[in-house]
């Protein structure tokens, strides 16, 4: 059986907020949360995708953006880096 990997994301941005840069081996339930209270973005690894790191420890950090939707100037960086589970 295949394991999936996830994470949550919750982001608080006045006016909503938008993903921007997302490697293709990390999918995201949306793109943009227009709502203005707390949007909690889900992700999850797409290991069939390209340039999906395959060898650990992987130098596989990725980073992309969350953007304010009314003024796309005003973002910050996220960085996710990818390792391997120990066994159980």
């Amino acid at each position: 059986a295949a394991t999936i990997s996830s994470m949550k994301l919750t982001v608080t941005a006045k006016g909503g907020s938008k993903l921007s840069g997302l490697p293709a081996w990390l999918k995201a339930d949306k793109v943009i949360g227009h709502e203005t209270e707390a949007v909690d973005y889900t992700f999850t690894l797409d290991q069939n995708a390209k340039n999906f790191p395959t060898a650990f420890p992987a130098n596989a950090a990725a980073t992309f953006e969350i953007q304010n939707l009314s003024d796309a100037a005003n973002k910050v960086t996220v960085t996710v880096n990818v390792t391997e589970a120990a066994a159980p």
